[in-house]
């Protein structure tokens, strides 16, 4: 067993590594690991293939548990950590394949956050024994039974057959979805409409049942409170185009279109509970002109209502839908929580801020999931390893525009509008500057200033390092990034990227989803409010702008 000890701690040094950089408590800290040690203690006598795997996941959920249970009141790294490790438990957990485990997992993340006595630790571990009891009785007992994947299966349809008569309509319109029906593809918006309702209709009927809770609600809200819907959109129109490519490669379900609505709805739900974990760091009350749950409820409740989201998710990517997908879906939120981590160290420290680290941190928080969501697509929809590869650097691409777009709607408001007034989207203005946390814009205007007016370099980093900013101050932030060329600087970077995504699309046939995912394109970094002459060294820019125009 003391291989499997070794083996099983190893998969958690990460994890602990990051807790002692942020001054939290960990197992490794007394060098007694729990889980690991009592579930190891039940594969004693057993053949049990992937005994490491599932002892690191149980320790894994435990920090989990432990972290965001320890106080009244979250913290954000506390929270952001906790999301670490679930999500390194559910990477672990994912690929054995055992239904009955996902089931646990499942169970286990809906209970992390609910314990309101805040439990010591011994309390905390002599609760948490009766769960590593029954995680390992699953695992030894599992034989992969065939029932199991066809009960599956048939819940998988089942599922979204009969929630179609639950159907509520999204608050306002969907942009995105609008303008693809604008164009001349009608297929491809046809059916990515199609299949947003169906998955709103699935959010529905989950949370708006009559057996729903107050819980429930909270959570329904947050799904259905607007949004573009851009992840879930992109699943469906990757998988559309391998698809029509002929299903090359192994493993398509597009044929199944539960399969492809269970990863529309897991991408929708990992972003939305990403979004409310953010609110609890961020201490937001407002997102998309509605009260935050943290605000509402506190911040417990908010952290529970995140974890029951991603255990709804974990619910409809284990079984049988795909031997690769749980392990690069699972791989997301450690990528999405390092990005987080790394903005809490970087705040209101403009010497530890450049564009390269920021694009390093755009790339984990925002990039990652919207990536993820183009190759799990293609997979579903069979396209071979080449479609594959290059629909991964589109999303990649895609990605990294989105947050540029976004980062520089805090600059194209009025300059009274700054500070905490809403501003875009219901969206705080300059919410990141007042954290100390900077966008490209005013890092290029700082690199700038340092280059040819050093004096002036100074006093922009002394409002920078500043944690409480005042509304002279924003407005001297937005005019700096406007005057040194940062917003210009901002527009090119995300026609650079423009480029990149429309010319990973080039290399494939070409299409009405080819064609769908182009303009989502155009149309995102057209709302950057870039000038018509962007498009001019574009051929396909060109035709779907004048089809537009």
């Amino acid at each position: 067993m003391t291989d499997l000890r070794n083996q099983a701690v190893s998969y958690l040094e990460e994890g602990h590594a990051l807790l002692r950089a942020h001054g939290l408590y960990g197992a490794s800290d007394d060098a007694h690991f729990f889980a690991i040690d009592r579930a190891l203690e039940n594969f004693k006598g057993k053949s049990a293939p992937g005994a490491a795997e599932i002892s690191a996941a149980l320790q894994a959920l435990y920090e989990a548990k432990r972290l965001v249970t320890a106080r009244s009141s979250i913290e954000g790294r506390r929270i952001i950590l906790g999301d670490w490790f679930m999500s390194l438990a559910v990477g672990l957990a994912l690929p054995l394949q055992n239904p009955r485990l996902t089931g646990l997992v499942s169970e286990e993340l809906c209970r992390i956050g609910a314990d309101a006595n805040r439990l010591s630790r011994a309390a905390s571990k002599k609760a948490f024994s009766a769960t590593i009891d029954r995680f390992t009785e699953a695992f030894c007992t599992y034989s992969g039974a065939d029932d199991d994947e066809a009960d599956m299966r048939l819940h998988r349809s089942e599922r979204h057959e009969k929630n179609t008569a639950y159907r509520m309509p999204s608050p306002g319109e969907n942009k995105l979805l609008a303008a693809l029906e604008n164009g001349y593809f009608k297929t491809a918006a046809a059916e990515a409409r199609t299949s947003l309702d169906r998955m709103e209709a699935w959010f529905t009927a989950k949370y708006v049942s009559g057996e729903a809770n107050e819980m429930d609600g909270w959570i329904y809200g947050a799904i259905m409170s607007g949004g573009k819907r851009l992840r879930p959109m992109l699943v469906r129109l990757c998988a559309g185009l391998g698809a029509d490519e002929g299903a090359k490669g192994p493993g398509s379900k597009t044929a199944d279109e539960p399969y492809v609505l269970d990863i529309m709805s897991t991408f929708e739900l990992i972003h939305s509970a990403s979004l409310v974990h953010d609110d609890i760091v961020d201490r937001s009350p407002m997102r998309r002109s509605r009260a935050t749950i943290n605000a509402e409820k506190g911040d417990g409740y908010a952290a529970m209502c995140g974890f029951r989201m991603i255990a709804d998710a974990l619910e409809l990517i284990g079984g049988d839908i795909s031997d690769r997908l749980p392990e690069i879906i699972a791989a997301i939120p450690k990528q999405m929580c390092g990005g987080e981590l790394h903005q809490l160290e970087i705040e209101n420290k403009p010497e530890l801020q450049s564009e390269a680290e920021y694009f390093h941190r755009i790339s984990c928080k925002t990039a990652a999931l919207i990536e993820g969501a183009c190759v799990c697509g293609a997979i579903l929809g069979g396209a071979d390893d080449k479609a594959v590869r290059v629909l991964s650097d589109y999303g990649r691409a895609l990605g990294l525009l989105f947050q540029l777009r976004d980062d520089l709607l805090d600059y194209s408001v009025p300059q009274k509008s700054t500070g905490r007034d809403a501003g875009i989207s219901g969206k705080p203005v300059s919410q990141d500057m007042e954290r100390g946390v900077y966008s490209l814009p005013l890092l290029y205007a700082r690199k700038s200033l340092i280059d040819r007016n050093p004096a002036e370099a100074a006093k922009l980093d002394a409002v920078l390092r500043k944690h409480i900013k005042t509304p002279s101050d924003f407005c001297y932030l937005n005019e700096t990034a406007e005057n040194s060329g940062g917003i210009l600087y901002t527009r090119e970077a995300i026609d650079l990227y423009a480029n990149a995504a429309l010319s990973a699309l080039a290399l494939l046939p070409q299409g009405a989803w080819t064609e769908a995912l182009a303009l989502l394109v155009t149309v995102l970094a057209d709302s950057a409010a870039a000038p018509k002459a962007r498009y001019a060294e574009n051929p396909k820019i060109v035709r779907l702008y004048r089809d537009r125009t």
